[in-house]
């Protein structure tokens, strides 16, 4: 799956680049989540009623249905996604009756689960710093990992940024078994609460689970941001065209489904850099 021509887009003022994978078969997931499904509900076939021949001027029309879960590919994780104590966020405390349940998932009592993103990005690329492939899979990302990639890249990290980090882990999406094998690079809790501390507005990087895994504090890296500060977590990105056009700096778009109670979203978030290089 490497990057292509359909992975960006181009308009007078900007260049688009998808940081989405594509959805297919071999789409990752979190250990947990439901796979990636999609079928064909009618194939293509005249409007006008079956037994109708199809001619040159003949118009068809096909519908089909996908199933995907909630942290199946590239995905946000919600405000919900995570709790601390038996309380969410908010306050919400997710024991109480009403709160959780099958069809309803996770409903936070003074807030939505999911926000849309429009903010400055950010690329720390360490693979691009360190001049290699990917940085290694026991990889802990400090607080000083942090600031010596952006001061490589020239980008200073600052209040409402969008913050993704590339390990390189985006060049072995299509073998799931080495995708999702522990361990695994990110940050480590320090590095969270640095992002925190500079009230960031997103996270994320190209590895399932965002931080350095396995952890002595399972999902501690979550709770800080998710818990503590609401920022929201995105997993699973493809960094690689980015990383290739060295865009460390651009504006970032990310619209999750406005899923009620949803623990987190597909999305295929877009960086937009000034102007039409290649």
């Amino acid at each position: 799956m490497e990057p292509d021509k359909a992975r960006s887009g181009r308009s007078p003022e900007h260049t688009v680049v998808q940081l989405g994978h594509l959805l297919d078969s071999d789409t990752p997931r979190s250990l947990t989540a439901t796979p990636y499904e999609h079928h064909l509900t009618s194939w293509h076939a005249p409007f006008a009623g079956p037994g109708t021949a199809i001619g040159e001027d003949t118009v068809t029309s096909a519908t089909d249905a996908i199933a995907i879960g909630c942290h199946t590919g590239t995905h946000v994780d919600s405000l919900s996604h995570i709790a601390r104590g038996g309380r969410a966020f908010d306050g919400t405390d997710i024991r109480l009756p009403g709160r959780q349940s099958d069809a309803g998932g996770v409903r936070l009592e003074h807030g939505v689960e999911l926000h849309p993103v429009v903010a400055r990005g950010i690329l720390l690329d360490f693979p691009g710093l360190l001049g290699r492939e990917r940085i290694t899979a026991d990889s802990r990302l400090t607080p000083d990992d942090i600031e010596s990639c952006a001061r490589w890249a020239g980008v200073e990290i600052g209040p409402g940024d969008a913050v993704l980090i590339r390990t390189g882990w985006d060049t072995l999406v299509g073998d799931l078994d080495r995708f999702t094998a522990a361990p695994l690079p990110g940050p480590d809790l320090d590095a969270a609460r640095y992002l925190s501390a500079r009230r960031v507005s997103v996270v994320g990087s190209d590895t399932m689970p965002f931080e350095a895994a396995p952890d002595d504090e399972p999902l501690a890296v979550h709770a800080e941001l998710l818990v503590d500060h609401g920022i929201q977590i995105l997993e699973m990105l493809d960094l690689r065209e980015l990383a290739r056009r060295r865009a460390y700096e651009f504006t970032f778009v990310m619209a999750p489904l406005r899923i009620v109670g949803g623990t987190g979203s597909p999305v295929n978030p877009l960086a937009l850099l000034d102007g039409g290089s290649a």
